[in-house]
């Protein structure tokens, strides 16, 4: 089994890197306020996954993919509307 967990994370990876850019282009399968979710539940569990798995470089793939996804669709946001936003 830890054979197929670095496996896991890069598809998770994958999958959430594509439903952002179609989410960015205007193709929207579900609502805006059900695909936040499943991008940053899916990057979370792509960060932890790899940890249970063994060393190598798909394992680096997987954490580092998935932290860029969090960084830019929760962490980002978040600061933005904390540091920048000043109007209401």
């Amino acid at each position: 089994m830890k054979r197929y967990v670095h496996t896991i994370s890069v598809a998770i990876f994958t999958f959430n890197v594509i439903l952002y850019l179609l989410f960015l282009n205007g193709v929207h399968f579900v609502p805006d306020e059900a695909v936040f979710p499943f991008l940053i539940i899916g990057s979370i569990i792509g960060i932890i996954l790899p940890w249970f798995g063994g060393k190598g470089t798909i394992r680096k793939i997987g954490i580092i993919g998935n932290i860029i996804v969090l960084l830019l669709t929760f962490i980002g946001p978040l600061l933005y509307g904390v540091l920048f936003w000043n109007e209401p």
